[in-house]
Protein backbone atom coordinates (compact mmCIF):
# COMPACT_ATOMS: atom_id res chain seq x y z
CA UNK A 1 0.00 0.00 0.00
CA UNK A 2 2.58 2.41 0.99
CA UNK A 3 4.87 1.61 -2.16
CA UNK A 4 1.61 2.34 -4.59
CA UNK A 5 0.66 5.68 -2.81
CA UNK A 6 4.72 6.77 -2.60
CA UNK A 7 4.62 6.15 -6.61
CA UNK A 8 1.51 7.72 -7.56
CA UNK A 9 2.08 10.79 -5.32
CA UNK A 10 5.82 11.45 -6.40
CA UNK A 11 5.49 9.72 -10.11
CA UNK A 12 7.11 12.70 -11.65
CA UNK A 13 9.67 12.81 -9.46
CA UNK A 14 10.85 9.57 -9.33
CA UNK A 15 9.98 8.61 -12.78
CA UNK A 16 12.83 7.16 -13.58
CA UNK A 17 11.80 4.06 -12.70
CA UNK A 18 8.59 3.87 -14.89
CA UNK A 19 9.61 5.22 -18.16
CA UNK A 20 9.71 3.08 -21.17
CA UNK A 21 9.98 4.09 -24.73
CA UNK A 22 7.53 3.88 -27.73
CA UNK A 23 9.49 4.52 -31.22
CA UNK A 24 5.64 4.89 -32.70
CA UNK A 25 4.23 7.20 -30.15
CA UNK A 26 7.78 9.29 -29.79
CA UNK A 27 6.91 10.43 -33.91
CA UNK A 28 3.73 11.12 -32.63
CA UNK A 29 4.85 14.55 -30.90
CA UNK A 30 5.82 17.12 -32.36
CA UNK A 31 9.55 18.13 -31.63
CA UNK A 32 9.56 19.74 -28.43
CA UNK A 33 12.68 22.20 -29.33
CA UNK A 34 11.13 23.18 -32.71
CA UNK A 35 12.66 25.46 -35.15
CA UNK A 36 15.57 25.63 -32.98
CA UNK A 37 18.21 24.03 -35.20
CA UNK A 38 21.10 25.36 -35.21
CA UNK A 39 22.35 27.30 -38.11
CA UNK A 40 25.27 25.76 -40.08
CA UNK A 41 27.37 28.71 -41.21
CA UNK A 42 27.33 30.09 -37.42
CA UNK A 43 27.92 26.58 -36.01
CA UNK A 44 30.70 26.11 -38.46
CA UNK A 45 32.40 29.52 -37.49
CA UNK A 46 31.59 31.57 -40.75
CA UNK A 47 29.34 33.90 -39.48
CA UNK A 48 29.29 35.94 -36.43
CA UNK A 49 26.33 34.87 -34.28
CA UNK A 50 23.69 37.70 -33.83
CA UNK A 51 23.63 39.30 -29.95
CA UNK A 52 21.69 42.00 -30.38
CA UNK A 53 18.70 40.80 -28.48
CA UNK A 54 20.52 38.89 -25.49
CA UNK A 55 22.54 41.76 -24.59
CA UNK A 56 19.01 44.20 -24.76
CA UNK A 57 17.75 41.65 -22.77
CA UNK A 58 20.80 40.95 -20.21
CA UNK A 59 21.26 44.98 -20.49
CA UNK A 60 17.90 45.86 -19.35
CA UNK A 61 17.63 42.76 -16.35
CA UNK A 62 21.00 44.79 -14.95
CA UNK A 63 18.97 47.81 -14.21
CA UNK A 64 15.71 45.94 -12.48
CA UNK A 65 15.77 46.17 -8.92
CA UNK A 66 18.01 49.64 -8.91
CA UNK A 67 17.39 53.17 -9.59
CA UNK A 68 13.85 53.60 -11.08
CA UNK A 69 12.82 50.34 -11.09
CA UNK A 70 12.98 50.06 -7.37
CA UNK A 71 10.89 51.66 -4.78
CA UNK A 72 12.38 52.56 -1.82
CA UNK A 73 10.20 52.89 2.10
CA UNK A 74 11.69 55.00 4.92
CA UNK A 75 11.14 55.93 8.46
CA UNK A 76 8.28 58.77 6.65
CA UNK A 77 6.23 55.93 5.05
CA UNK A 78 2.75 55.03 6.62
CA UNK A 79 3.98 50.98 6.53
CA UNK A 80 1.47 50.64 3.43
CA UNK A 81 2.03 49.94 0.06
CA UNK A 82 0.12 49.00 -3.29
CA UNK A 83 2.78 49.06 -5.16
CA UNK A 84 1.59 45.87 -7.25
CA UNK A 85 -2.39 47.31 -6.93
CA UNK A 86 -3.62 46.70 -4.26
CA UNK A 87 -2.90 48.79 -0.24
CA UNK A 88 -0.71 45.48 1.77
CA UNK A 89 1.24 45.98 5.19
CA UNK A 90 4.86 46.42 4.64
CA UNK A 91 6.59 43.22 6.22
CA UNK A 92 8.87 43.98 8.97
CA UNK A 93 12.61 44.12 7.55
CA UNK A 94 11.59 45.35 4.18
CA UNK A 95 13.16 48.80 2.77
CA UNK A 96 13.34 48.06 -1.15
CA UNK A 97 10.81 46.67 -3.60
CA UNK A 98 11.18 46.10 -7.44
CA UNK A 99 8.34 48.15 -9.01
CA UNK A 100 6.20 46.54 -11.89
CA UNK A 101 7.72 47.85 -15.22
CA UNK A 102 5.78 50.18 -17.37
CA UNK A 103 3.65 48.15 -20.05
CA UNK A 104 6.44 49.59 -22.81
CA UNK A 105 9.21 48.30 -20.37
CA UNK A 106 7.13 45.13 -20.14
CA UNK A 107 6.34 44.90 -24.07
CA UNK A 108 10.39 45.16 -24.70
CA UNK A 109 11.89 42.99 -22.70
CA UNK A 110 9.36 40.69 -23.41
CA UNK A 111 10.46 40.94 -27.22
CA UNK A 112 13.65 40.83 -26.20
CA UNK A 113 13.85 38.07 -24.19
CA UNK A 114 11.33 36.02 -27.61
CA UNK A 115 13.65 36.92 -30.28
CA UNK A 116 16.74 35.56 -28.05
CA UNK A 117 14.76 31.89 -27.40
CA UNK A 118 14.65 32.41 -30.99
CA UNK A 119 18.57 31.31 -31.60
CA UNK A 120 20.11 28.53 -29.48
CA UNK A 121 23.45 30.71 -29.55
CA UNK A 122 21.86 33.62 -28.00
CA UNK A 123 19.75 30.88 -25.63
CA UNK A 124 22.68 29.65 -24.43
CA UNK A 125 24.34 32.88 -23.89
CA UNK A 126 21.66 34.07 -21.84
CA UNK A 127 21.29 31.15 -19.63
CA UNK A 128 24.76 31.57 -18.46
CA UNK A 129 24.30 35.55 -17.79
CA UNK A 130 21.05 34.46 -15.82
CA UNK A 131 23.11 32.10 -13.99
CA UNK A 132 25.57 35.30 -12.64
CA UNK A 133 25.12 36.07 -8.99
CA UNK A 134 24.05 39.51 -8.27
CA UNK A 135 26.53 41.62 -6.61
CA UNK A 136 24.70 45.06 -5.22
CA UNK A 137 23.23 44.78 -2.46
CA UNK A 138 20.72 46.84 -2.77
CA UNK A 139 19.57 44.69 -5.65
CA UNK A 140 19.49 41.85 -3.63
CA UNK A 141 17.49 42.99 -0.71
CA UNK A 142 15.30 44.50 -3.30
CA UNK A 143 14.26 40.90 -5.05
CA UNK A 144 13.59 39.98 -1.12
CA UNK A 145 11.64 42.68 0.01
CA UNK A 146 9.39 42.36 -3.49
CA UNK A 147 8.84 38.42 -2.89
CA UNK A 148 7.73 39.40 0.87
CA UNK A 149 5.42 42.40 -0.57
CA UNK A 150 4.65 39.95 -3.64
CA UNK A 151 3.12 37.32 -1.07
CA UNK A 152 1.15 39.64 0.74
CA UNK A 153 -0.58 41.15 -2.22
CA UNK A 154 -1.38 37.61 -3.48
CA UNK A 155 -3.44 37.14 0.21
CA UNK A 156 -5.25 40.74 -0.30
CA UNK A 157 -6.00 39.60 -3.70
CA UNK A 158 -7.41 36.31 -2.62
CA UNK A 159 -9.58 37.89 -0.03
CA UNK A 160 -11.06 40.15 -2.36
CA UNK A 161 -11.92 37.63 -5.37
CA UNK A 162 -15.12 35.84 -5.01
CA UNK A 163 -14.72 33.40 -7.73
CA UNK A 164 -13.49 30.08 -5.81
CA UNK A 165 -11.18 28.85 -9.04
CA UNK A 166 -9.79 32.40 -9.29
CA UNK A 167 -8.91 32.15 -5.80
CA UNK A 168 -7.33 28.58 -5.56
CA UNK A 169 -5.50 30.09 -8.70
CA UNK A 170 -4.28 32.88 -7.72
CA UNK A 171 -3.14 31.73 -3.98
CA UNK A 172 -0.53 29.59 -6.18
CA UNK A 173 1.21 32.35 -6.72
CA UNK A 174 3.19 32.77 -4.09
CA UNK A 175 7.10 32.65 -3.72
CA UNK A 176 8.80 31.25 -1.20
CA UNK A 177 11.13 33.49 0.51
CA UNK A 178 14.41 34.52 -0.46
CA UNK A 179 16.10 33.50 3.12
CA UNK A 180 20.05 33.97 1.48
CA UNK A 181 22.17 36.43 -0.38
CA UNK A 182 22.94 33.92 -2.91
CA UNK A 183 20.25 36.03 -5.45
CA UNK A 184 21.19 35.19 -9.23
CA UNK A 185 20.27 37.30 -12.43
CA UNK A 186 17.90 34.89 -13.02
CA UNK A 187 15.94 35.43 -9.70
CA UNK A 188 16.10 39.13 -10.62
CA UNK A 189 14.21 38.05 -13.98
CA UNK A 190 11.79 35.72 -12.36
CA UNK A 191 10.73 38.36 -9.64
CA UNK A 192 10.26 40.99 -12.31
CA UNK A 193 7.92 38.71 -14.17
CA UNK A 194 5.63 37.39 -11.61
CA UNK A 195 5.59 41.14 -10.15
CA UNK A 196 4.35 41.87 -13.85
CA UNK A 197 2.17 39.43 -13.79
CA UNK A 198 0.06 40.39 -10.52
CA UNK A 199 0.42 43.55 -11.31
CA UNK A 200 -1.50 43.23 -14.91
CA UNK A 201 -3.74 40.93 -13.14
CA UNK A 202 -4.78 43.37 -10.49
CA UNK A 203 -5.29 46.17 -13.15
CA UNK A 204 -7.41 43.74 -15.74
CA UNK A 205 -9.75 42.94 -13.11
CA UNK A 206 -10.30 46.35 -11.23
CA UNK A 207 -11.06 47.56 -14.72
CA UNK A 208 -14.01 44.99 -14.96
CA UNK A 209 -15.17 45.01 -11.11
CA UNK A 210 -19.16 45.29 -10.76
CA UNK A 211 -21.61 46.85 -8.26
CA UNK A 212 -19.86 44.44 -5.81
CA UNK A 213 -16.72 45.93 -5.63
CA UNK A 214 -14.73 42.67 -5.79
CA UNK A 215 -11.78 42.33 -8.31
CA UNK A 216 -13.25 39.29 -10.51
CA UNK A 217 -16.98 39.81 -9.99
CA UNK A 218 -18.04 39.89 -13.81
CA UNK A 219 -15.30 38.02 -15.18
CA UNK A 220 -17.60 35.83 -17.01
CA UNK A 221 -19.51 38.34 -18.58
CA UNK A 222 -18.81 37.84 -22.89
CA UNK A 223 -17.98 41.98 -22.76
CA UNK A 224 -15.00 41.18 -20.50
CA UNK A 225 -13.63 38.07 -21.82
CA UNK A 226 -11.27 39.00 -24.09
CA UNK A 227 -9.83 41.25 -21.92
CA UNK A 228 -8.44 38.14 -20.34
CA UNK A 229 -6.49 37.47 -22.73
CA UNK A 230 -4.02 39.64 -21.87
CA UNK A 231 -3.59 38.03 -18.61
CA UNK A 232 -3.31 34.93 -19.97
CA UNK A 233 -0.43 35.92 -22.14
CA UNK A 234 1.35 37.29 -19.42
CA UNK A 235 1.51 33.60 -17.21
CA UNK A 236 2.16 31.80 -20.33
CA UNK A 237 5.15 34.29 -21.16
CA UNK A 238 5.67 33.98 -17.51
CA UNK A 239 5.38 29.98 -17.60
CA UNK A 240 8.40 29.77 -20.35
CA UNK A 241 10.54 31.93 -19.09
CA UNK A 242 10.36 29.71 -15.44
CA UNK A 243 10.97 26.69 -17.90
CA UNK A 244 13.94 27.71 -19.48
CA UNK A 245 15.58 28.94 -16.07
CA UNK A 246 14.67 25.46 -14.31
CA UNK A 247 16.59 24.06 -17.25
CA UNK A 248 13.23 21.63 -17.95
CA UNK A 249 12.90 23.34 -21.47
CA UNK A 250 15.74 21.72 -22.81
CA UNK A 251 14.75 18.53 -21.88
CA UNK A 252 12.71 16.26 -24.34
CA UNK A 253 10.39 13.76 -21.80
CA UNK A 254 8.23 13.36 -25.20
CA UNK A 255 10.70 11.71 -26.89
CA UNK A 256 11.80 9.20 -23.68
CA UNK A 257 7.69 9.11 -22.05
CA UNK A 258 5.38 6.59 -23.11
CA UNK A 259 2.59 8.63 -21.24
CA UNK A 260 -0.38 6.84 -22.30
CA UNK A 261 1.71 3.63 -20.57
CA UNK A 262 2.62 5.24 -18.11
CA UNK A 263 -1.09 6.09 -16.74
CA UNK A 264 -2.08 2.77 -17.90
CA UNK A 265 0.57 0.71 -15.75
CA UNK A 266 -0.20 3.36 -13.13
CA UNK A 267 -4.17 1.98 -12.93
CA UNK A 268 -3.18 -1.59 -13.40
CA UNK A 269 -0.63 -1.43 -10.24
CA UNK A 270 -3.81 0.75 -8.11
CA UNK A 271 -6.01 -2.28 -9.07
CA UNK A 272 -3.31 -4.49 -8.18
CA UNK A 273 -2.75 -2.66 -4.92
CA UNK A 274 -6.37 -2.88 -4.28
CA UNK A 275 -6.26 -6.66 -4.25
CA UNK A 276 -3.66 -7.41 -2.37
CA UNK A 277 -1.25 -8.39 -5.37
CA UNK A 278 2.56 -6.93 -5.74
CA UNK A 279 2.73 -5.38 -9.09
CA UNK A 280 6.27 -3.42 -8.95
CA UNK A 281 7.52 -1.95 -12.07
CA UNK A 282 10.75 -4.04 -13.50
CA UNK A 283 13.42 -1.42 -13.58
CA UNK A 284 15.11 -3.33 -16.63
CA UNK A 285 12.06 -2.63 -19.12
CA UNK A 286 13.36 1.10 -18.61
CA UNK A 287 17.42 1.14 -18.95
CA UNK A 288 17.64 3.38 -21.42
CA UNK A 289 15.69 5.88 -21.14
CA UNK A 290 16.71 5.74 -17.09
CA UNK A 291 20.17 6.63 -18.23
CA UNK A 292 19.35 9.57 -20.54
CA UNK A 293 16.80 11.43 -18.41
CA UNK A 294 18.72 10.75 -15.20
CA UNK A 295 21.26 12.72 -15.92
CA UNK A 296 19.10 15.58 -16.98
CA UNK A 297 16.80 15.78 -14.26
CA UNK A 298 18.97 15.42 -11.98
CA UNK A 299 20.73 18.72 -13.49
CA UNK A 300 17.70 20.29 -13.56
CA UNK A 301 16.79 19.69 -10.05
CA UNK A 302 19.93 21.79 -9.30
CA UNK A 303 21.54 18.79 -7.75
CA UNK A 304 25.24 18.79 -7.46
CA UNK A 305 27.90 16.39 -6.58
CA UNK A 306 29.70 17.18 -3.53
CA UNK A 307 32.21 15.12 -1.25
CA UNK A 308 30.62 11.88 -1.82
CA UNK A 309 26.86 12.69 -2.53
CA UNK A 310 24.70 14.66 -4.59
CA UNK A 311 23.14 18.00 -2.37
CA UNK A 312 22.02 21.70 -3.32
CA UNK A 313 24.73 23.85 -2.82
CA UNK A 314 23.64 27.45 -1.11
CA UNK A 315 20.72 28.71 -2.42
CA UNK A 316 20.29 25.87 -4.51
CA UNK A 317 16.92 24.29 -3.17
CA UNK A 318 15.21 27.93 -2.88
CA UNK A 319 16.29 28.68 -6.50
CA UNK A 320 14.49 25.21 -7.73
CA UNK A 321 11.23 25.35 -5.76
CA UNK A 322 11.53 29.37 -6.71
CA UNK A 323 11.30 28.60 -10.39
CA UNK A 324 9.24 25.31 -9.89
CA UNK A 325 6.35 27.31 -8.12
CA UNK A 326 6.47 30.20 -10.78
CA UNK A 327 5.92 27.93 -13.57
CA UNK A 328 3.14 25.82 -11.88
CA UNK A 329 1.58 29.18 -10.68
CA UNK A 330 1.94 30.86 -14.13
CA UNK A 331 0.31 27.76 -15.78
CA UNK A 332 -2.39 27.67 -13.62
CA UNK A 333 -3.26 31.21 -13.20
CA UNK A 334 -3.40 30.89 -17.40
CA UNK A 335 -5.58 28.17 -17.25
CA UNK A 336 -7.87 29.31 -14.62
CA UNK A 337 -8.36 32.98 -16.78
CA UNK A 338 -8.81 30.57 -19.86
CA UNK A 339 -11.34 28.77 -18.70
CA UNK A 340 -13.40 31.34 -17.51
CA UNK A 341 -13.10 33.37 -20.70
CA UNK A 342 -13.86 30.35 -23.05
CA UNK A 343 -10.30 30.44 -24.28
CA UNK A 344 -8.88 26.96 -23.25
CA UNK A 345 -8.86 25.80 -27.13
CA UNK A 346 -6.62 28.32 -28.33
CA UNK A 347 -3.80 27.75 -25.87
CA UNK A 348 -1.70 26.08 -28.27
CA UNK A 349 -1.27 29.97 -30.15
CA UNK A 350 -0.54 31.83 -27.13
CA UNK A 351 3.00 31.70 -26.87
CA UNK A 352 4.39 28.17 -24.45
CA UNK A 353 4.75 24.71 -26.19
CA UNK A 354 1.80 22.68 -24.92
CA UNK A 355 2.62 18.80 -25.58
CA UNK A 356 2.97 15.82 -23.60
CA UNK A 357 6.04 17.18 -21.92
CA UNK A 358 4.05 19.98 -20.66
CA UNK A 359 1.98 17.96 -19.09
CA UNK A 360 5.26 16.03 -17.48
CA UNK A 361 6.78 19.16 -16.11
CA UNK A 362 3.51 20.71 -14.90
CA UNK A 363 3.45 17.01 -12.92
CA UNK A 364 6.64 17.66 -11.68
CA UNK A 365 6.06 21.43 -10.70
CA UNK A 366 2.87 20.40 -8.56
CA UNK A 367 4.48 17.10 -6.70
CA UNK A 368 7.84 18.95 -5.70
CA UNK A 369 5.99 22.50 -4.79
CA UNK A 370 3.25 20.58 -2.96
CA UNK A 371 5.94 18.32 -1.15
CA UNK A 372 7.57 21.18 -0.18
CA UNK A 373 4.31 23.20 1.45
CA UNK A 374 3.85 19.91 3.18
CA UNK A 375 7.78 19.68 4.88
CA UNK A 376 10.69 21.52 3.54
CA UNK A 377 13.32 19.85 5.30
CA UNK A 378 11.51 16.18 4.85
CA UNK A 379 11.14 17.17 1.16
CA UNK A 380 14.82 17.81 0.66
CA UNK A 381 16.10 14.83 2.55
CA UNK A 382 13.80 12.80 0.50
CA UNK A 383 14.89 13.87 -3.17
CA UNK A 384 18.64 13.46 -1.93
CA UNK A 385 18.23 10.36 0.04
CA UNK A 386 16.48 8.61 -3.29
CA UNK A 387 19.49 10.03 -5.49
CA UNK A 388 22.09 9.45 -2.90
CA UNK A 389 20.73 5.72 -2.54
CA UNK A 390 20.42 5.30 -6.42
CA UNK A 391 23.52 7.82 -7.52
CA UNK A 392 23.24 5.25 -11.41
CA UNK A 393 20.25 7.80 -11.71
CA UNK A 394 22.72 10.96 -11.61
CA UNK A 395 25.11 9.18 -13.50
CA UNK A 396 23.09 7.42 -16.02
CA UNK A 397 24.60 3.85 -15.95
CA UNK A 398 22.21 1.42 -14.60
CA UNK A 399 22.22 -1.93 -16.36
CA UNK A 400 19.61 -4.68 -16.12
CA UNK A 401 20.92 -6.05 -12.92
CA UNK A 402 21.15 -2.16 -11.08
CA UNK A 403 18.43 -2.90 -7.99
CA UNK A 404 17.06 0.38 -6.76
CA UNK A 405 18.47 1.48 -3.33
CA UNK A 406 16.73 1.93 0.00
CA UNK A 407 17.03 5.87 0.32
CA UNK A 408 18.16 6.47 3.96
CA UNK A 409 14.57 8.72 5.28
CA UNK A 410 15.20 8.44 8.90
CA UNK A 411 11.98 8.89 10.60
CA UNK A 412 10.33 10.16 7.75
CA UNK A 413 7.55 8.75 6.34
CA UNK A 414 6.85 9.14 2.95
CA UNK A 415 3.06 8.32 3.43
CA UNK A 416 2.52 11.36 4.89
CA UNK A 417 2.62 14.24 2.13
CA UNK A 418 0.09 11.02 1.22
CA UNK A 419 -2.68 12.23 4.18
CA UNK A 420 -1.24 16.16 4.24
CA UNK A 421 -3.10 15.89 0.71
CA UNK A 422 -6.18 14.19 1.52
CA UNK A 423 -6.57 16.34 5.11
CA UNK A 424 -5.78 19.48 2.87
CA UNK A 425 -9.31 19.31 1.26
CA UNK A 426 -11.53 15.89 2.26
CA UNK A 427 -13.39 16.05 -1.00
CA UNK A 428 -10.44 15.99 -3.10
CA UNK A 429 -11.56 18.59 -5.05
CA UNK A 430 -7.98 20.40 -4.60
CA UNK A 431 -6.08 17.24 -6.02
CA UNK A 432 -8.92 16.18 -8.77
CA UNK A 433 -7.83 19.69 -10.75
CA UNK A 434 -4.20 18.87 -10.50
CA UNK A 435 -5.18 15.63 -12.41
CA UNK A 436 -7.91 18.10 -14.58
CA UNK A 437 -4.88 20.78 -15.18
CA UNK A 438 -3.13 17.85 -16.48
CA UNK A 439 -5.58 16.55 -18.44
CA UNK A 440 -6.13 20.34 -20.12
CA UNK A 441 -2.43 20.79 -20.85
CA UNK A 442 -2.22 17.97 -22.30
CA UNK A 443 -5.67 18.33 -24.68
CA UNK A 444 -4.34 21.11 -26.30
CA UNK A 445 -1.19 19.84 -28.20
CA UNK A 446 -0.43 16.61 -26.42
CA UNK A 447 -1.55 12.64 -27.14
CA UNK A 448 -5.10 11.27 -27.06
CA UNK A 449 -4.44 8.27 -25.65
CA UNK A 450 -3.11 10.02 -22.28
CA UNK A 451 -6.21 12.34 -22.27
CA UNK A 452 -8.31 9.34 -22.20
CA UNK A 453 -6.20 7.82 -19.45
CA UNK A 454 -6.87 10.44 -17.11
CA UNK A 455 -10.59 11.06 -18.29
CA UNK A 456 -11.18 7.34 -17.60
CA UNK A 457 -8.86 7.78 -13.92
CA UNK A 458 -10.94 10.79 -12.75
CA UNK A 459 -14.04 9.05 -14.05
CA UNK A 460 -13.37 5.56 -12.31
CA UNK A 461 -10.74 5.37 -9.93
CA UNK A 462 -10.43 8.79 -8.76
CA UNK A 463 -12.49 8.68 -5.35
CA UNK A 464 -11.09 5.05 -4.32
CA UNK A 465 -7.54 6.20 -4.85
CA UNK A 466 -8.17 9.60 -3.06
CA UNK A 467 -9.33 7.63 0.05
CA UNK A 468 -6.28 5.73 -0.36
CA UNK A 469 -4.32 8.73 0.67
CA UNK A 470 -5.21 8.46 4.52
CA UNK A 471 -4.82 4.74 4.14
CA UNK A 472 -9.14 4.48 4.35
CA UNK A 473 -8.66 1.76 1.53
CA UNK A 474 -6.54 -0.53 3.16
Amino acid sequence: MRKHIVLVLLVPILALTLISCDADMRSSFANFLGGLGGNVYVDGGLVEPNKADVKAATDTIAGLGSGNGAQVFDAGDDGKTDTFGIEVDIPAGVTTVMKPQLKEDQDKLKDDLANTLNSPQQTAELKEELKKPVSDPGRIEAVKGTVEVFNKTIEALVDDVVDADLKEALGKLALPTVDDDDVTEGDVLLVQLMTNLISNTIGTLDSIKGDGGHLGDNVQDEENKNKLLTIIDDALFTAQIAEELSGAASIDFSGQLDLANLMSELNKSSRASRDGDDDDFDISDFIGSINNLGPELVKMFGLKKIDDGYGWESGGYRKFISTQQAYRGALEHALSFAGKGGHLGNLENRGLVFDGSTAIKYLIAVAVTEANTWNADNTKQMITASVNANTWIATGTATEDTEPGEPDLGDIDPEDFGKYLYNKDTTGKYVKQIFTNTKLINDVAGITQLSEALDAFLKDDFDEWFDELAGEGD
